[in-house]
């Protein structure tokens, strides 16, 4: 008899781009504006902002093999 356990890994990657704010008026004005030109893709992370990435699992099931011998 042969135990098959499933598992869930969970793949999490960070990606990190620092922005230039020029003109803003506040902190909230400058957050606001890299919001809203992230939102319409005018600022889009890739592989080259890429800082880290974790893995995570979980233990679903433990099934044992019905077909005894």
């Amino acid at each position: 008899m042969e135990n098959k356990n499933i598992y869930y890994v969970t793949i999490i990657e960070t990606l990190k781009k620092r922005v230039e704010v020029e003109n803003a008026e506040s902190e909230d004005d400058a957050l606001e504006k890299v919001k809203s030109a992230y939102d319409k893709c005018d600022i889009i992370l890739d592989e080259n902002d890429f800082t880290d990435v974790k893995f995570k699992i979980k233990k679903v099931v433990e099934n044992e093999d019905e077909n005894e011998e």
